[in-house]
């Protein structure tokens, strides 16, 4: 494709990277800083002088850990360790510290390089960078064995806030390898058919992870093959105290019914060696004493279908086969064995079987209110807090009060006013398994509250359980209701349940804003969702509850702080249940670039919580918008999002994600459908005109597409602004979008706001191959921010379909080297600030992506090195590798080198890196087509279709290779011989750059003509 600046010549330099020496290399010094932290001379001893200073022992640790990537800027060493200080003082107390270490390490070993500093490997080597390389190689014992515990583990600088969450990152990200690595371990070996040393590696994963169910799981299962249940029911013990110790919770539904099974195995075998005692000596001759009775061979019961029995001894544990063992451990993926570990399959397996109905689980319906209206949001409220306080009571398993709200709306349609009778209380049971039924009233008067509760078992009364007291008592009323429940229902009695109070709030003014924004969120009135939570934390500030919620609202507006209150949730996250935990921990891995991570936690939460509405649709959140970035399919998430949408049917997001999905293919019979179930509900103006554009802008034009353009219009760009990315990515009408950006730019007065109507303008101009008319929209942008107008036109010159002259590349690249770099870093940034400067990352990476194009592999690589040596990315070496490895491939692919290109990217499209902002977001989509690019030049034509498929994201931001990946599909599907799909993408691209820029138009032409070949 002439429009491809994948061709030409440019050499290619390589940067050498310093490898760290082998154990068996010789070497002076040794760091140690997996668990104590310790320094060795090569004669094996300490030297605790270095060490003796926190300070100074973190930045001899720093520079080691981060070795591999070279040198350290001293700004970034400033900014980590002396963040308080003035600079003058800053630099003082650095230079200090350096000669401080240069004394007592060695002058050779801290090396300078102008204003950078660093260690060298070869004189210098650290636990933490061979533990990597082992792992990187496979060796997967010796890095297990380098692996001594946390990094860093008891070291504290004080104010240094910045390196404590380095430290914080880093200690996570390898801890997750030494997990990953333990797993592997343990499925090679078992798969070698070394099951001591299968044992061995799980044991050294439940170390790591001690509360792991799943992990747990895997090695009661390898003790249990190895003949060693009482080892496997000791692992349970341990487990089991270790749950109720830290959570006040038991284990899963599966791990007890896989201990029961392996309890059973141990009663039969007990049995069997009783009966061996017992049995009389075979009197027959002893040619035939060897071979089994007729009668004597039996299977011993049909729950223990593995243990057989020989003339009354204990024959040969099958257990479970080497495939489903394999399926356990291998992968080294939690993923994995949350799916194994389903209820319903490994009961299967095992042969067990369970009544409908729990009686572990609970379902806990509305109360009644009666009293003053201050106080009546108790009668939505109390379902909430009992579901919150009886989450931590013993073995029960409380159902998603949302969910159970859905399934009483159902039947109560046609009811009563005074709610379901007692078989409609039956049906909501039964559909949920529970065996438990609790439902009740509130009433108030002068000030005092009485709280009735009926406890329902089996669709029968078992008992009315009566609090009383003061308004003011309300959560020690609630605890004392949750103690009389469980002890109602037989639990073990001194077992320990968190009381509501510590887990959510002491404040009754932020509980009851708490509840306020819980049902703005489900009425998908976000803005004033978000507003009820912020008051909630406002009247308490380690509310982790409210914070968690505060962030999903803030995600469906304008707002910029949902990260900021994903790490408060996580803060205060001790005050939490472990099912709430869980779906924390989920999504800061989500907010924070890790998806693989949030995956595995919702996959591991909704094994243990099949029925979870919030886990099923944060794991459709994750799979959607992070699909394109890791080379898949966004319709990936259109399970999980089903599952939340069965479990409530006005669940207003999965419903709007479901009509994007449907949107993309162009299925209208099913957008109609999911608009008929949002009409009724009268809630979420924005989502029912979001419904409407996506069902009209992908059926035919009519007067009903006009009307909502002008509904949209009428909105305004902070309301609507949101959405178009996804209406755009959805129909790929970008014509139809580009008319309301146009008519809200006309109509915006908010600097800010036009900002950033302007910028998506100027996207839908290039996505339509229009270089001039963006590049008009960018000078308007440079009137109130440059920076962010240079910025931007240096990823838009980028972009490699483009045919842009060599004197026009250079200004632009001049442009964006002129503007002065601002301090600091955007981090995850979805909107633009026009008063914001280019920081250095975002200046580094465009100057390298233009140098590449450009074919100046000298000063692409040179802009990356710039950012490997300053700033937050400093801290970020894998995402410089990653970047210096695309560069890199570009600069060959342009000599005609797709194999090697091929090879240096590697297996992953790009791995997510937090340091970057949303500009830069851009780079996912330059990774994506480069790799489609590459897999197109050698051959593998089903991959490149597969990779050239994922465009567009989702999320909007890489509309600008729309067309020429409709294109390439078009090619390949055409020489292929599948001339009707060639066709339509033929028509895609066509439409798309109808009305491109001269330069564009002989390949639009060429394609028509095409197509009026194919003749379909």
């Amino acid at each position: 494709m002439a429009t491809s600046a994948l061709t030409g010549a440019a050499e290619s330099q390589k940067v050498p990277l310093a490898r760290p020496p082998r154990l068996a290399d010789a070497f002076v010094l040794t760091l140690r800083v997996l668990g104590t932290l310790n320094l060795r001379d090569e004669n094996g001893h300490d030297l605790p002088a270095a060490l003796a200073q926190p300070k100074r022992a973190a930045l001899l640790s720093y520079l080691c850990v981060r070795a591999p990537a070279g040198y350290c800027r001293r700004d970034t060493l400033l900014a980590l360790f002396w963040p308080e200080a003035d600079e003058e003082h800053a630099r003082t107390a650095l230079r200090g510290a350096l000669y401080f270490l240069r004394r007592t390490v060695g002058e050779d070993v801290i090396r300078t390089r102008g204003d950078d500093v660093g260690v060298d490997p070869n004189r210098l080597t650290c636990d933490a960078t061979l533990f990597e390389r082992a792992v990187a190689e496979g060796q997967l014992d010796d890095a297990l064995l380098l692996y001594g515990g946390d990094l860093l583990d008891g070291v504290h600088v004080a104010d240094a806030s910045e390196f404590e969450e380095w430290r914080d990152n880093e200690r996570g990200r390898l801890r997750r390898a030494a997990i990953d690595a333990a797993k592997a371990l343990a499925a090679r070996r078992d798969a070698e058919g070394d099951l001591s040393g299968a044992i061995h590696a799980a044991r050294r994963a439940t170390t790591l992870v001690p509360d792991d169910e799943t992990v747990a799981q895997c090695l009661m299962m390898l003790l249990d093959r190895a003949g060693d249940r009482a080892g496997a029911l000791r692992a349970y013990d341990e487990l089991s105290a270790r749950l109720l110790g830290s959570y006040q919770s038991a284990p899963s539904p599966e791990t007890r019914a896989l201990v029961e099974a392996i309890r059973q195995r141990d009663r039969v075998a007990a049995s069997a060696v009783a009966s061996r005692r017992d049995t009389p000596v075979d009197a027959r001759p002893e040619e035939l004493r060897d071979r089994p009775r007729a009668d004597e061979t039996t299977r011993v019961g049909a729950e223990t279908p593995d243990v057989v029995m020989v003339n009354g001894s204990l024959g040969a544990h099958r257990g479970p086969t080497r495939a489903q063992m394999t399926l356990v451990v291998a992968g080294a993926s939690l993923a994995a064995l949350a799916a194994f570990a389903g209820v319903s399959s490994f009961r299967a397996r095992n042969g067990l079987t369970t009544s409908p109905s729990s009686p572990d689980v609970v379902v806990v319906l509305p109360f009644t209110y009666n009293g003053a209206r201050t106080l009546s949001y108790l009668g939505d409220g109390m379902g909430r807090l009992l579901t919150t306080n009886l989450n931590g009571a013993g073995t029960l398993r409380i159902i998603d009060p949302v969910a159970v709200q859905r399934a009483v709306d159902r039947e109560a349609r046609g009811a009563s006013a005074t709610g379901i009778d007692s078989a409609q209380m039956r049906h909501v049971a039964d559909r949920f398994g529970a065996g438990l039924v609790v439902t009740g009233q509130v009433s108030e008067a002068g000030g005092r509250l009485r709280v009735t509760a009926d406890v329902i078992a089996r669709g029968h009364s078992t008992s009315q359980i009566v609090v009383d007291g003061t308004s003011d008592r309300l959560f020690e009323l609630v605890d004392e209701l949750t103690a009389r429940l469980v002890a109602a229902w037989g639990t073990e009695k001194g077992q320990r349940f968190t009381s509501l109070a510590a887990r959510t709030t002491h404040s009754l003014p932020a509980l009851r804003a708490y509840l306020d924004g819980e049902r703005e969120f489900a009425a998908g009135r976000y803005a004033l969702a978000v507003d009820a939570y912020q008051r909630a934390v406002g009247a308490d500030s380690t509310f982790a509850l409210a914070y968690y919620r505060l962030s999903s609202a803030l995600t469906w507006t304008t707002l910029p702080d949902a990260r900021t209150a994903t790490r408060q949730a996580r803060r205060f996250i001790g005050r939490l249940s472990r099912r709430d935990a869980m779906l924390v921990e989920a999504r800061y891995a989500n907010s924070n670039g890790m998806p693989d991570d949030a995956v595995k936690l919702y996959r591991a939460l909704l094994a243990d919580y099949p029925e979870e509405i919030e886990a099923w649709y944060q794991l459709g959140e994750v799979q959607y918008h992070w699909a394109a970035t890791l080379g898949r399919s966004a319709q990936i998430s259109q399970a999980a999002f089903e599952r939340a949408l069965a479990l409530d049917p006005v669940h207003l997001p999965a419903l709007v994600h479901l009509a994007r999905l449907a949107a993309a293919p162009r299925r209208v019979a099913r957008l109609d459908s999911l608009r008929a179930r949002l009409a009724p509900l009268a809630m979420g103006l924005e989502e029912s005109l979001e419904l409407d554009a996506l069902r009209w802008f992908t059926g035919e034009s009519s007067a009903e597409r006009m009307r909502v353009v002008t509904n949209l219009i009428a909105l305004g760009t902070r309301r609507v602004g949101r959405m178009l990315p996804a209406l755009a990515s959805s129909t790929e009408d970008l014509g139809a979008v580009l008319a309301i950006v146009r008519a809200l730019d006309a109509q915006e007065r908010d600097a800010a706001a036009d900002v950033r109507i302007i910028l998506f303008g100027a996207e839908l101009e290039l996505a339509r191959g229009r270089w001039r008319a963006a590049n008009t929209a960018l000078d308007r942008v440079a009137e109130q921010s440059p920076s962010v107008a240079a910025q931007y036109r240096g990823a838009f010159a980028a972009a490699t379909w483009f045919p842009i002259g060599a004197e026009e590349l250079t200004r632009v690249r001049a442009a964006v080297a002129r503007e002065p770099a601002v301090a600091g870093s955007p981090g995850l940034q979805h909107f633009v600030d026009p008063k914001s400067g280019l920081f250095p990352e975002q200046r580094a990476y465009v100057l390298a992506r233009l140098s590449a194009r450009a074919g100046d592999s000298s000063a692409a690589l040179r802009a990356l090195e710039d950012a490997r040596a300053g700033g937050p990315l400093a801290a970020d070496p894998d995402a410089i590798a990653t970047l210096t490895q695309q560069i890199r491939a570009q600069l060959l692919a342009r000599r005609g080198r797709a194999d090697e290109a091929l090879r240096l990217v590697g297996g992953r499209v790009l791995p997510v890196a937090t340091s970057l902002p949303t500009l830069p977001s851009f780079r996912t989509a330059d990774a994506r087509f480069l790799r489609a690019e590459l897999l197109r030049m050698v051959g593998r034509d089903d991959d490149a279709l597969a990779m050239y498929a994922t465009f567009p994201d989702p999320n909007g931001y890489d509309l600008m290779y729309l067309a020429p990946a409709h294109l390439r599909q078009a090619e390949i599907l055409d020489r292929r011989g599948d001339r009707a799909a060639a066709r339509a993408h033929f028509q895609r691209f066509v439409a798309l750059w109808a009305e491109c820029d001269p330069e564009l138009r002989p390949q639009v032409d060429a394609v028509r003509r095409r197509l009026a070949a194919l003749g379909l």
